[in-house]
């Protein structure tokens, strides 16, 4: 939880900074957030909730991939909750990171880094 919570502190500040500050549209900041993000995260999670030392790239490119499904999903749910529903732009993206937070878990758990938690857990 620690990770995600700075993952995303770390992606609505770049959302912010981005739309207030160089006026950039907000689904686009949410682009280039994700991006931020999805760095960050894989870096913490391999390092810090799974423990991974080895095999980076290959877990890095299904990270990537699931991440990208993930933020497509999340910028959807911004898009509607902003446009449609008329919530700020902020509000929307944390609603939108709350409900896709335990699919993006689930992913990680159990297809990207599910060996080696097997392995912590003595299981094979």
């Amino acid at each position: 939880m620690i990770g995600g919570g700075i993952g995303t502190l770390l992606y609505l500040s770049v959302v912010y900074f981005l739309v207030q500050v160089a006026g950039l549209w907000y689904l686009w900041a949410y682009c280039i957030g994700s991006a931020f993000s999805i760095t960050f995260n894989f870096i913490y999670h391999r390092r810090i909730t799974f423990n991974v030392r080895e095999k980076a790239r290959d877990k890095f490119i299904k990270f990537v991939f699931s991440s990208v499904l993930i933020g497509f999903m999340t910028i959807g749910f911004v898009y509607v909750l902003t446009d449609k529903l008329g919530i700020m732009y902020l509000l929307s993206g944390i609603i939108a990171v709350g409900l896709m937070s335990v699919a993006n878990f689930l992913i990680n758990s159990f297809w990207i880094f599910q060996k080696e938690t097997a392995d912590q857990y003595g299981e094979q």
